[in-house]
């Protein structure tokens, strides 16, 4: 586990193998599977498998990826944020998933707050965008008062699902 950034509640680390029940309950919550889809993750050997794939590997490709949030106070896994690149956008965009027992605390703000910045200060980054589904209203919710606008829509890749296509202009002044 290597800490990318801290925030006054938060720690935001990389995942590692380590972290097997912790994906393997994220990745089954309604939320996620309403939202984000059913990455057919329902054993710890799929957590594994999907830790390495999701995980692991793209730290290795692109220098960054989604990473484990953390609370400081007792270590106790909450969620993961961080980006993405994908083949078909220009710019990495930002992605969040906490456990519902720590949603509604502003951890997720907290934690993308502290994303933006690293995007900007240590990626060197101008712009951020964010992809979510058109019924996650909690999701739209918060990546507007992140400041992100909508631009675009497309359609997810492994469904015929329609997601907003949101951008952060990363400003100088930050």
């Amino acid at each position: 586990m290597k800490i990318i950034g801290e925030t006054e509640r938060l720690l935001i680390s990389t995942v590692s193998l380590h972290d097997d029940a912790f994906i393997l309950e994220l990745l089954n919550t309604k939320t996620w599977l309403d939202y984000i889809g059913d990455r057919k993750v329902n054993d710890i050997d799929a957590a594994l498998r999907y830790i390495e794939s999701k995980f692991i590997a793209i730290y290795k490709t692109h220098g960054f990826g989604i990473y484990k949030v953390s609370l400081k106070s007792t270590k106790e896994d909450i969620g993961i944020a961080g980006f993405v690149q994908r083949d078909y956008l220009n710019h990495p965009d930002l992605g969040f998933a906490l456990l519902p027992r720590f949603e509604k605390q502003g951890y997720c703000f907290e934690a993308c707050v502290k994303l933006c910045q690293i995007a900007k200060k240590r990626f060197g980054w101008t712009s951020l965008l964010a992809l979510t589904n058109e019924n996650n209203l909690a999701c739209i919710r918060l990546l507007h008062k992140l400041k992100f606008k909508k631009i675009n829509k497309t359609f997810a890749e492994q469904t015929s699902e329609q997601l907003l296509i949101l951008e952060l202009i990363l400003s100088k002044n930050d």
